[in-house]
């Protein structure tokens, strides 16, 4: 799966966003998850997720929930949790690989031309 790093303008804010997406547009509860996450709460999870004594714990955002269960992360819609289609795993490692990887591009200096494409699998 490739995951595109971008930046939007918001009118309203009158700023760039940094947001992510699947490469190709689709919507997608990883992507939704990674984009609420800021530096603050990103070393955060970072810290739980590399912690393997850490079998159980809550890295919800704002809108998803994200539970870490082993060697996985269970992601879901908070707003409607039993919904299947909003509900996916992804293993410890992809996650950990992906947040390292969002963390590096929101630090950089906000340029609405720069993208990233990352490849996880």
């Amino acid at each position: 799966m490739k995951i595109r790093f971008y930046y939007f303008y918001n009118p309203l804010w009158r700023e760039f966003i940094p947001s992510c997406q699947i490469y190709g547009g689709e919507f997608n509860v990883l992507t939704n998850y990674i984009s609420e996450v800021d530096i603050d709460f990103g070393v955060f999870c970072l810290d739980k997720l590399k912690n393997k004594n850490i079998h159980e714990f809550d890295i919800s955002s704002e809108s998803w929930g994200a539970d870490i269960d082993d060697e996985s992360v269970i992601l879901f819609s908070l707003y409607d949790e039993e919904n299947l289609e909003f509900r996916i795993s992804i293993t410890r490692e992809s996650l950990t690989f992906l947040l390292k990887k969002w963390l590096d591009f929101i630090r950089l200096e906000k340029d609405e031309n720069y993208e990233e494409v990352i490849d996880i699998n």
